[in-house]
Protein backbone atom coordinates (compact mmCIF):
# COMPACT_ATOMS: atom_id res chain seq x y z
CA UNK A 1 0.00 0.00 0.00
CA UNK A 2 2.15 3.01 -1.30
CA UNK A 3 1.09 6.02 -2.72
CA UNK A 4 4.53 6.47 -3.95
CA UNK A 5 4.35 5.19 -7.18
CA UNK A 6 8.34 5.80 -8.01
CA UNK A 7 9.16 3.93 -4.11
CA UNK A 8 6.59 1.54 -4.90
CA UNK A 9 8.54 0.22 -8.48
CA UNK A 10 11.69 0.32 -5.97
CA UNK A 11 10.45 -1.52 -3.87
CA UNK A 12 9.45 -4.21 -6.24
CA UNK A 13 12.43 -4.51 -7.84
CA UNK A 14 14.16 -5.23 -4.57
CA UNK A 15 11.65 -7.63 -3.52
CA UNK A 16 12.52 -8.91 -7.06
CA UNK A 17 16.54 -9.55 -6.34
CA UNK A 18 15.58 -11.36 -3.42
CA UNK A 19 13.42 -13.61 -4.72
CA UNK A 20 10.76 -13.92 -7.20
CA UNK A 21 7.83 -12.09 -5.64
CA UNK A 22 4.09 -11.65 -6.70
CA UNK A 23 3.22 -8.41 -5.93
CA UNK A 24 0.59 -5.98 -5.72
CA UNK A 25 0.60 -2.40 -6.14
CA UNK A 26 -1.92 -0.33 -4.64
CA UNK A 27 -2.58 3.35 -3.63
CA UNK A 28 -5.25 3.45 -1.59
CA UNK A 29 -6.80 1.32 1.74
CA UNK A 30 -10.27 0.20 -0.62
CA UNK A 31 -8.05 -1.48 -3.01
CA UNK A 32 -5.96 -2.77 -0.44
CA UNK A 33 -8.88 -4.73 0.98
CA UNK A 34 -9.83 -5.30 -2.23
CA UNK A 35 -7.11 -7.37 -3.05
CA UNK A 36 -6.89 -9.51 0.21
CA UNK A 37 -10.33 -10.62 -0.41
CA UNK A 38 -9.63 -11.52 -3.57
CA UNK A 39 -6.14 -13.57 -2.79
CA UNK A 40 -4.29 -13.90 0.62
CA UNK A 41 -1.18 -12.02 0.82
CA UNK A 42 1.90 -13.23 3.32
CA UNK A 43 3.71 -9.31 3.80
CA UNK A 44 1.90 -5.49 3.67
CA UNK A 45 4.23 -2.93 3.15
CA UNK A 46 1.81 0.41 5.09
CA UNK A 47 3.00 4.06 5.09
CA UNK A 48 3.36 4.87 8.52
CA UNK A 49 1.55 7.73 7.91
CA UNK A 50 -1.23 5.80 7.18
CA UNK A 51 -2.76 5.24 10.49
CA UNK A 52 -2.83 1.99 12.67
CA UNK A 53 -6.58 2.43 11.32
CA UNK A 54 -5.41 0.50 8.05
CA UNK A 55 -4.08 -2.06 10.01
CA UNK A 56 -7.14 -3.04 11.62
CA UNK A 57 -8.84 -2.87 8.32
CA UNK A 58 -6.42 -4.98 6.46
CA UNK A 59 -6.38 -7.26 9.62
CA UNK A 60 -10.39 -7.56 9.30
CA UNK A 61 -10.09 -8.83 5.85
CA UNK A 62 -6.74 -11.07 6.58
CA UNK A 63 -6.19 -11.78 10.16
CA UNK A 64 -2.46 -13.60 9.87
CA UNK A 65 -1.32 -10.58 7.19
CA UNK A 66 2.22 -9.75 8.56
CA UNK A 67 2.66 -5.62 7.78
CA UNK A 68 5.96 -3.51 7.57
CA UNK A 69 5.68 -0.26 8.28
CA UNK A 70 7.41 2.23 5.90
CA UNK A 71 8.89 5.36 7.07
CA UNK A 72 10.81 7.90 5.47
CA UNK A 73 13.63 8.12 7.58
CA UNK A 74 15.05 6.63 10.77
CA UNK A 75 13.72 9.91 12.35
CA UNK A 76 10.18 9.17 11.63
CA UNK A 77 8.08 9.07 15.30
CA UNK A 78 6.15 5.98 15.41
CA UNK A 79 3.08 6.37 16.91
CA UNK A 80 2.18 4.42 20.08
CA UNK A 81 -1.32 2.87 17.64
CA UNK A 82 1.18 0.85 16.24
CA UNK A 83 2.94 -1.24 19.33
CA UNK A 84 2.47 -4.29 18.60
CA UNK A 85 0.63 -4.55 15.77
CA UNK A 86 3.21 -4.74 13.29
CA UNK A 87 6.60 -6.89 12.38
CA UNK A 88 8.88 -4.61 11.33
CA UNK A 89 10.26 -0.75 10.06
CA UNK A 90 11.71 -0.39 6.93
CA UNK A 91 13.29 3.30 6.35
CA UNK A 92 13.31 4.40 2.64
CA UNK A 93 16.51 5.33 2.59
CA UNK A 94 17.65 1.78 3.75
CA UNK A 95 15.32 0.00 1.38
CA UNK A 96 18.90 -1.93 -0.49
CA UNK A 97 20.76 -2.17 2.75
CA UNK A 98 17.89 -3.83 4.80
CA UNK A 99 14.90 -5.32 2.85
CA UNK A 100 16.28 -8.93 2.14
CA UNK A 101 17.17 -9.24 6.35
CA UNK A 102 13.91 -7.73 6.89
CA UNK A 103 11.63 -9.79 5.11
CA UNK A 104 13.51 -13.29 6.75
CA UNK A 105 12.83 -11.76 10.31
CA UNK A 106 9.44 -11.03 9.76
CA UNK A 107 8.38 -14.32 8.11
CA UNK A 108 9.85 -15.95 10.97
CA UNK A 109 8.57 -13.82 13.52
CA UNK A 110 4.93 -15.22 15.56
CA UNK A 111 2.26 -13.46 14.41
CA UNK A 112 1.42 -12.53 18.36
CA UNK A 113 -2.39 -11.56 19.35
CA UNK A 114 -2.78 -9.12 22.08
CA UNK A 115 -5.64 -9.89 24.79
CA UNK A 116 -6.45 -7.31 27.09
CA UNK A 117 -6.04 -8.86 30.80
CA UNK A 118 -7.54 -7.61 33.49
CA UNK A 119 -5.18 -7.61 36.66
CA UNK A 120 -1.41 -6.74 35.69
CA UNK A 121 1.35 -4.77 37.34
CA UNK A 122 2.19 -1.11 36.46
CA UNK A 123 4.65 -2.32 34.66
CA UNK A 124 3.43 -4.77 33.04
CA UNK A 125 0.64 -2.36 32.09
CA UNK A 126 2.63 -0.44 29.53
CA UNK A 127 2.32 -1.48 26.08
CA UNK A 128 5.97 -2.60 24.84
CA UNK A 129 6.68 -1.26 21.70
CA UNK A 130 8.58 -3.91 19.98
CA UNK A 131 8.22 -1.66 16.47
CA UNK A 132 10.13 1.25 17.98
CA UNK A 133 12.37 -1.13 19.53
CA UNK A 134 13.34 -2.95 15.97
CA UNK A 135 13.44 0.67 14.07
CA UNK A 136 15.91 1.39 16.61
CA UNK A 137 18.18 -1.49 15.66
CA UNK A 138 17.65 -1.21 11.86
CA UNK A 139 19.07 2.76 12.30
CA UNK A 140 21.73 1.48 14.64
CA UNK A 141 23.07 -0.42 11.40
CA UNK A 142 23.89 -3.44 13.82
CA UNK A 143 24.49 -5.65 10.81
CA UNK A 144 26.14 -9.18 11.91
CA UNK A 145 27.34 -7.73 15.25
CA UNK A 146 24.63 -8.71 16.94
CA UNK A 147 22.98 -12.57 15.91
CA UNK A 148 19.78 -12.18 17.30
CA UNK A 149 17.59 -10.13 19.61
CA UNK A 150 14.71 -11.36 21.30
CA UNK A 151 11.73 -9.02 23.18
CA UNK A 152 9.45 -10.95 26.02
CA UNK A 153 7.52 -10.57 28.53
CA UNK A 154 7.78 -13.15 30.81
CA UNK A 155 8.14 -16.53 29.32
CA UNK A 156 5.85 -15.30 26.11
CA UNK A 157 7.56 -14.47 22.93
CA UNK A 158 6.72 -11.36 21.64
CA UNK A 159 9.00 -10.25 18.76
CA UNK A 160 12.52 -11.24 17.67
CA UNK A 161 15.05 -9.76 15.14
CA UNK A 162 17.73 -12.07 13.69
CA UNK A 163 18.59 -15.57 13.30
CA UNK A 164 16.79 -17.98 16.03
CA UNK A 165 15.82 -21.43 15.60
CA UNK A 166 12.20 -22.87 17.43
CA UNK A 167 13.99 -24.15 20.48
Amino acid sequence: LEPDRTFALRLVHALNRIAPFTVSIVSSLKDACLQLVQTDHDLAFVPVAEGAKIIRSLRAVQPDLRVILVTPSGDEEIPMTYSGNVQGVLIKSLLDVELELLVENVARQPMVHHRQETAVSQDAARPLDTTVLIATLQEANLGRLMQTIVFARGSKLLAYWGRMNER
